[in-house]
C-alpha cells in the first residue's frame, strides 16, 4: 500500500520518539510575562475593566426609560402632615365660629305674652274748632301721665297667649300661641296607644313667621311639658284626633301653620309650664307658658 502522504511519510509533531526535547531559546532569555500584564508587551486586554454593553448602541430604537421618581425623606414627610393638619383644625374651627355666632350668655327664657302694637299718634295740625256741647260741659281735669318705667309689668304668657321668638338665623323671627291644651288626648289607632300608667298630652299651637326668613323647623323638637315637680317630657310618636302633627313645617314670612305635638306623661302627674325654643331646641331664647 503506497503512502498517502508521500515520500517524506507520516507528519512528525515534536521530536522523534526517543529523543530529548530541546530547550526552547526567548528573546533575552526570559519567557514572556502573563499575569497581571496581559500579553508579551503588557498592559490591559481590548475592553478590560469597562462595562459590558449588550444590545444596541446607545441612540438606536426606544429612549432609555427616564429615572425613577426620588422619594420624599421623613423630615419633608412630617411637613407636609403638619400643614394639613392646620388646615383641617383651623377649617372646622371657622365652621365652628359661623354656626355658633352668638355671643355667650344671651339664652334667656320669655314668660311675657307679646305687646299690642301701639296706636299711631295723631296727625299734627290746627286745632278743630269746639262743638256748641263742647262748650257747654265742664273742662275736664288732666290726668297724670305714668311713666314707661314705673307701668306694671305684663302678666305671664299663658293658654291663649303669644310669644314671639327669635331663632338663631337672622331675620327668623315666629310668633307662637299655644291655643289648646288636650289633656288627656284620644288616639287615632286601638294598637298605637300610651303605655298602661300613662297618657297622652296634646298641646294645639299656631305659629306665624313674622320675620323676613324662611322658617323650616321641626317644632316638637323645640317644644317641652314640665310637671309641677320640674320633671321635663320630650315629645313622643302618636297620632290624636284633636288635631294634625306639627312635627315638621316650612313656613314663609307672613305665613302660619297650626296643629299639635303629642306627649306621653305619667297618670296623676300635674302640668304646670310649657317651653318652645325655635331651631329644634337650640335658639338661645325659650317662651315658657304657665298652663296649671
Amino acid at each position: 500500500m503506497s503512502n498517502p502522504y508521500g515520500q517524506q511519510g507520516e507528519p512528525q509533531y515534536g521530536p522523534p520518539h526517543g529523543q530529548p526535547t530541546q530547550p526552547v531559546a526567548y528573546p533575552g532569555g526570559q519567557p514572556p510575562q502573563y499575569g497581571p500584564q496581559y500579553g508579551p508587551q503588557g498592559g490591559q486586554p481590548p475592553g478590560y475593566g469597562q462595562q459590558p454593553f449588550y444590545g444596541p448602541p446607545p441612540g438606536y430604537g426606544y429612549p432609555p426609560p427616564p429615572p425613577p421618581p426620588k422619594r420624599m425623606t421623613t423630615p419633608a414627610i412630617l411637613m407636609v402632615t403638619a400643614v394639613v393638619f392646620v388646615l383641617v383644625v383651623g377649617g372646622c374651627f371657622a365652621v365652628v365660629l359661623s354656626v355658633d355666632n352668638e355671643p355667650a350668655g344671651r339664652e334667656s327664657v320669655t314668660t311675657s305674652r307679646s305687646r299690642a302694637p301701639v296706636a299711631s299718634e295723631p296727625t299734627v295740625g290746627e286745632p278743630a274748632a269746639p262743638t256748641a256741647e263742647a262748650a257747654t260741659q265742664p273742662e275736664a281735669e288732666p290726668t297724670q301721665e305714668v311713666p314707661a318705667e314705673d307701668a306694671p309689668a305684663d302678666a305671664p304668657a299663658g293658654v291663649g297667649d303669644t310669644i314671639t321668638l327669635h331663632g338663631s338665623d337672622s331675620g327668623l323671627e315666629v310668633a307662637a300661641t299655644v291655643v289648646q291644651i288636650f289633656d288627656p288626648a284620644t288616639p287615632v289607632s286601638d294598637y298605637i296607644r300610651p303605655d298602661s300608667g300613662a297618657r297622652w298630652v296634646a298641646v294645639e299651637l299656631l305659629l306665624k313667621n313674622t320675620g323676613t326668613a324662611v322658617y323650616d323647623d321641626s317644632p316638637s323638637n323645640g317644644l317641652n311639658l314640665i310637671d309641677t315637680e320640674g320633671q321635663q317630657y320630650s315629645d313622643t310618636f302618636g297620632d290624636v284626633r284633636e288635631g294634625v302633627d306639627l312635627s315638621s313645617i316650612t313656613v314663609g314670612p307672613g305665613d302660619s301653620r297650626k296643629g299639635v305635638v303629642v306627649f306621653e306623661v305619667p297618670k296623676g302627674v300635674k302640668l304646670a309650664k310649657l317651653q318652645l325654643a325655635l331651631n329644634s331646641g337650640f335658639a338661645r331664647e325659650k317662651g315658657e307658658w304657665t298652663i296649671s
